[in-house]
């Protein structure tokens, strides 16, 4: 009996390594307003994936507004830029970008304070996790560094596990 629930026991357990095509989520809060997406896989709009590049990694994590949240958040965008190595990865450049029906909101690395707390490759996925503070300002926000009373507060934290970029 014993060796019958230690097998359903790891029947029922996740993979999260095993082939996956991106999952996860990122939640957080918008203006203190509680805000939650989940992490695009599939479809005809842009989805998450990451490539590299020698030592640097690209990752571009697209949030969808979660069906299950409160409001509509709109489709949130996180592109990080690092530096990889054996040990760590050291985050470069961050991007964000936040699309509510015809309203931009974006910010860039002097707007951002990111941290990637994970960030482990195996085979074609990439599994990393992370936290982030950002002000968002209307259209382009690119060099512009503005008080939070100017623009719109975007904190919250993400994990994930997404796919190597194809080349369609």
């Amino acid at each position: 009996m014993q060796l019958f629930r230690t097998i359903l026991a790891l029947c029922l357990l996740p993979f999260p390594l095993i082939a996956q095509t991106g999952t996860g989520t990122i939640t957080g809060t918008l203006d203190l307003d509680p805000a939650r997406w989940v992490v695009a896989s599939a479809g005809d709009r842009p989805t998450s994936a990451y490539s590299t590049e020698g030592s640097a990694t690209e990752i571009r994590l697209v949030g969808t507004p979660d069906p299950e949240g409160e409001g509509d958040a709109g489709t949130l965008t996180i592109v990080i830029e690092a530096e990889t190595g054996a040990v760590e990865a050291r985050v470069t450049d961050v991007r964000i970008e936040l699309q509510r029906d015809d309203d931009v909101l974006s910010a860039d690395s002097q707007n951002i304070d990111l941290t990637l707390e994970a960030f482990q490759q195996a085979g074609d996925d990439l599994a990393l996790a992370g936290s982030f503070v950002a002000t968002l300002t209307p259209g382009s926000a690119e060099g512009l560094v503005v008080t939070t009373e100017a623009g719109v507060t975007l904190d919250g934290n993400f994990q994930a596990t997404i796919p190597v970029a194809s080349d369609d």
